[in-house]
């Protein structure tokens, strides 16, 4: 077994954000996906007619379709903290964790490592 140092320890923890980090766009992109489906196959006419009508505006207005790019990103992050947060808890509960004590409260998902336009709905 390795023997278990400070400097082995903020290696692996270097090593596990990196990997989060990598995957955490495309899980991002994947949860709009499967969002903006979900929610597509449960318009009524009425929703159909406005979520056309807003993909109309985007397709004419880059400020708009900017703008919508940015309030999407935000909700996702929001989203994926609260999911990756709660997860986190239940695992740590599953390891006999402690949190404070045997691991430390994350900072999830930051627009500077995520951001990048999802698709268009």
């Amino acid at each position: 077994m390795q023997d278990i140092t400070p400097e082995y320890t903020e290696q692996y923890k270097k090593n596990a954000q990196q990997k989060f980090d990598n995957e955490l766009n495309p899980f991002l992109t994947k949860l709009f996906s499967l969002g903006t489906t979900n929610l597509k196959a449960r318009l009524t006419q009425k929703g159909l007619e406005k979520v056309l009508a807003m993909d109309k505006k985007r397709e004419v207005s880059q400020r708009f379709d900017q703008e919508m790019s940015d309030k999407t990103w935000e909700l996702l992050e929001e989203v994926c903290n609260a999911t990756v947060n709660l997860l986190l808890i239940k695992l740590s509960n599953s390891y006999g964790l402690k949190v404070g004590h045997d691991w430390e409260i994350p900072n999830i998902a930051s627009p500077e490592n995520s951001k990048k336009d999802p698709q268009k709905s």
